[in-house]
């Protein structure tokens, strides 16, 4: 199959259905798109959307489970907020793969040696409804959801934020460009002023929630007795310059911890 000029992600999904001996057919059924369509992407005749991304990471992720059977053994385990003791779970050698579903919601998987979480993506247009269900239940429910591998099982809540604008893009491997799609974990309020915001020159970045914008930007100062943090963008342009924000007005707070491009 010809490869040139093909996204990456595409060809994953080539390796992939060398890898599981797959037809062509297969494959397209399973990503729920015609075979004439998987043929042009294969060919980089078409580009990826949104939709392809989650589809391709669902399709692999899924058909990696029942291929080996492994979705049989699969335990769920509620994990309630501070019951950090509850994360640590003695395994049987069957349990090759565990299954956990946080108090917001948050699906994290383990498959092989990694662990994936599964959290529902947060774009502006669905801003307003975001802010009135997680004012009520502290769970968000959304129609697109993206897969990222993670390091450990979280109780914190964790969301998927699209990425507007070039504003965290200065040229370095850590920063983020336009439409990329992050992952945030949330600081709750109570550590905010206990080192939960603490300065970091070499992350990602934080998603900050205000009542009316999704901001993503560093916090490089915070002055704790006014409650203000300085806003900083990672983009030399003269547009995107430093400003303060007093927490008064700030939602949440999520530290970003992986990215898809």
């Amino acid at each position: 199959m010809k490869t040139q000029n093909v996204d990456n992600k595409v060809i994953n999904l080539i390796d992939f259905q060398k890898k599981q001996r797959l037809k062509t057919e297969e494959v397209a059924t399973g990503l729920g798109i015609s075979t004439s369509l998987l043929y042009k992407l294969y060919k980089g005749e078409r580009n990826l959307t949104d939709e392809l991304v989650e589809k391709i990471q669902t399709f692999m992720l899924g058909f990696g489970l029942q291929a080996t059977g492994r979705n049989e053994r699969v335990r769920k385990l509620r994990i309630e907020r501070n019951a950090v003791d509850s994360l640590e779970v003695s395994m049987d050698e069957n349990d090759l793969i565990e299954e956990y579903i946080n108090t917001h919601g948050n699906r994290f998987t383990r498959v092989d040696d990694e662990i994936i979480i599964e959290v529902p993506l947060l774009n502006h247009e669905a801003y307003a409804r975001y802010l009135d269900e997680i004012s009520e239940a502290r769970i968000y429910e959304s129609e697109k959801l993206v897969s990222f591998v993670v390091e450990k099982f979280d109780t914190a809540f964790h969301l998927a934020f699209k990425v507007y604008g070039d504003s965290m893009n200065g040229g370095r491997l850590t920063d983020t460009p336009d439409k990329a799609i992050v992952l945030g974990r949330e600081v709750e309020k109570s550590g905010w002023f206990d080192g939960g915001l603490k300065i970091d020159k070499y992350g990602y970045g934080w998603v900050i929630l205000t009542e009316r914008n999704i901001l993503f930007k560093d916090i490089v100062s915070f002055d704790k007795s006014s409650g203000i943090i300085t806003c900083h963008s990672r983009n030399p342009s003269p547009e995107y310059s430093d400003f303060e924000l007093s927490l008064g007005e700030v939602h949440q707070i999520f530290k970003v911890l992986r990215r898809i491009f």
